[in-house]
């Protein structure tokens, strides 16, 4: 009888036990679906998340206003556009000339959002413009290694784990923060013209940010650059960005991240996150400015307006992230503040271990927003 007993405990106990097991597996399984067809709302604190200064140094006919004793931006390459005169400027043609003040300055003007699910648009308060048959598509368990290929293709770090790929799409936004908080009003010296938030461009319907062979169209010059011996030299470019700004005439090299040819969001390797999508953020504005859709706005030149520049003027651009983890001005510092420079913004191509590891999160690797800044020349009238 008490043989008997013990047969039936065992086995309620086994049949309890595997009952917790498959509730506990369906759990798992509900909270993967969850994350792999969900989209987060990653727009940011207007205050605590933006690296505000940033904004320094600002120059008003010859005085500057920085803050800190410490500027990391400061020049240390003689490619970098200075006007002619720190004081007073002048546009237009005798009689029509107008005589006003330099006015140098940097503004939060873009975000460049990096995702590895297509329609996915976490700056947009978690948007997904993907319709439901295409959700059905891109399922995870439906993904083929083939799809890196697809504009529908899920990517990410492991986006094609037979080749060891990364893979992220990238949209980029109009974020002209001064103007929409009334902070700096100055049309002149704002040739983008744009005055809120809106969509620009999106790469899940641009076939050449897939595929290698099709950027070749309009980057013909990739074959040359990928040459091992012009890699190399990227290491002076390091170097150079990890100071202060990279070298504009090497417009292969984004500093220690990377190369910024082919100009697609493939990645030939599956290492730090933020290594990858900063990497991707200089290639997306690499291929704006190759477009003619960003312009170059520092210089002499560009003291009345900005003109289209066919490569990119690394001087002109420093980057901060704002999601997962963003770069603020009310960031506590770990480690590292010596090498920090005290600053919460960074050059295009600086190594991520002087500002970005500690926002590398591997569950959650995803999605990456950067803010950009862009310098701006002018001469206000």
């Amino acid at each position: 009888m008490n043989r008997r007993i013990s047969i039936h405990s065992n086995k309620y106990l086994e049949i309890n036990n595997m009952s917790k097991y498959k509730n506990f597996m369906v759990l798992i399984l509900i909270l993967y679906t969850h994350n792999a067809l969900s989209c987060p709302n990653a727009f940011p604190d207007l205050i605590n998340d933006i690296c505000w200064s940033c904004a320094f140094p600002i120059l008003i006919g010859g005085t500057t206003l920085k803050e800190g004793i410490f500027d990391e931006q400061n020049p240390n390459s003689l490619e970098i556009d200075i006007p002619d005169n720190d004081m007073i400027c002048s546009c237009g043609e005798f009689p029509d000339t107008e005589i006003g003040l330099w006015f140098t300055f940097w503004h939060p003007y873009r975000v460049i959002e990096l995702t590895s699910k297509p329609y996915c648009m976490p700056f947009l308060f978690g948007t997904n413009m993907e319709s439901r048959n295409e959700l059905k598509k891109n399922e995870i368990g439906n993904t083929k290694p083939s799809d890196i290929n697809s504009s529908y293709s899920w990517g990410g770090r492991y986006g094609n784990n037979r080749n060891h790929k990364a893979f992220y799409n990238a949209h980029i936004y109009s974020f002209p923060l001064h103007i929409m908080m009334d902070l700096l009003l100055a049309p002149e010296c704002d040739p983008s013209g744009y005055v809120s938030l809106d969509l620009l461009y999106f790469t899940e319907v641009d076939m050449m940010w897939n595929d290698d062979i099709a950027s070749l169209i309009f980057s013909p010059e990739a074959s040359f650059f990928s040459n091992p011996v012009l890699q190399v030299a990227c290491t002076a470019d390091c170097a150079a960005a990890n100071i202060g700004f990279g070298f504009s005439s090497m417009q292969w090299c984004s500093g220690c991240v990377g190369s910024t040819y082919p100009m697609t969001g493939n990645v030939g390797a599956n290492y730090s996150a933020p290594s990858i999508t900063s990497l991707l953020v200089h290639r997306i504005l690499l291929k704006q400015h190759r477009f003619g859709m960003e312009w170059k706005t520092i210089g002499d030149k560009a003291k009345c307006g900005g003109y289209v520049y066919p490569s990119l003027p690394k001087s002109q651009y420093k980057i901060s992230m704002i999601y997962p983890v963003p770069e603020s001005s009310t960031e506590k510092k770990s480690y590292g503040d010596f090498l920090r420079t005290g600053n919460c913004c960074h050059p295009l191509g600086r190594n991520t271990f002087l500002w970005g590891e500690e926002r590398n999160i591997p569950t959650d690797g995803d999605y990456y927003l950067y803010l950009v800044w862009r310098k701006v020349d002018c001469c206000i009238r």
